[in-house]
């Protein structure tokens, strides 16, 4: 291919030019592959998450004092979590809301104990650290020396009295089920014997549109960073939507983009080969 590159021919230059852009597009290797663990093996804290069967969504924190030499730590990979539905505190997107950042720094490991309204608030089920939690709040599920991985004393937490993703603020009063989820979209049906507030365990953006019985409702900001929604007495469906405007309308100029260089380039290719 260099060799031709390399000719004075234009033409031939600009044929295997297009050729490769062209393969590139439409003949790239689709992997066959079914799932993630033919090429990548779980490790002990991945199998144990995985196989957790107990229903509600939930969120795992990952937890670690300062390493010191000689120290390995066993992480939970985000492809795993992400392919089998693990969602970490941390979130599976690097741009994450400068409120909620700032939420999850002022937790640590040696404060723990001392924290725990805000993990109810983040939907935090399992701790996952290098030391003990000396407090009845926390159960010790699972301890990991795992040599292949190079792992010293990792430990898993269960925090007892942790809080679904969306939940009643007063929850002895009623209900919360979820009905659907979906990146975009999430249903719930809500049961409440008075008027009472519906706590959601995501960051607060104005993209989320919400409708209680199909009546727009609004969305208030809770705790810094999380979102609120008031309910009154009685059986409800609300619906949450992310309008997602701004991407589509970004998807939408890029393929426009892409066609009209691609036309171009196709025309020019055409014209110098005729």
């Amino acid at each position: 291919l260099l060799t031709f590159l390399n000719t004075n021919n234009q033409k031939t230059k600009y044929a295997l030019i297009f050729v490769v852009f062209l393969d590139l597009i439409l003949m790239s290797p689709i992997p066959k592959f079914k799932n993630i663990s033919d090429v990548y093996a779980h490790n002990s804290i991945e199998e144990f998450l995985i196989n957790d069967n107990e229903t509600g969504l939930y969120r795992v924190f990952v937890l670690k004092k300062p390493v010191q030499k000689g120290e390995k730590y066993l992480p939970i990979r985000e492809f795993i979590a992400y392919k089998n539905d693990i969602y970490l505190v941390k979130g599976r997107d690097t741009l994450v809301v400068w409120t909620y950042e700032k939420y999850i720094k002022k937790i640590n490991s040696l404060n723990i104990e001392n924290n725990t309204n805000k993990l109810k608030n983040l939907n935090v089920k399992y701790i996952i650290t290098d030391r003990g939690i000396s407090s009845p709040k926390f159960k010790l599920v699972l301890r990991v020396n795992d040599s292949f991985f190079g792992v010293n004393d990792s430990l898993i937490y269960k925090y007892n009295d942790w809080n679904d993703r969306y939940s009643l603020l007063d929850n002895g009063n009623g209900n919360v089920i979820l009905k659907s989820y979906s990146n975009s979209e999430r249903i719930l049906e809500v049961n409440t014997k008075k008027s009472n507030t519906l706590f959601i365990s995501e960051t607060y953006l104005p993209q989320w549109k919400a409708k209680i019985d199909d009546i727009p409702a609004k969305i208030e900001l809770c705790e810094d960073t999380f979102m609120c929604i008031k309910v009154g007495k009685g059986d409800h469906k609300i619906e949450l939507k992310y309008e997602e405007s701004f991407l589509k309308s970004g998807l939408i100029i890029s393929g426009i983009i892409f066609f009209i260089t691609f036309f171009i380039l196709l025309v020019y290719l055409l014209k110098n080969l005729l």
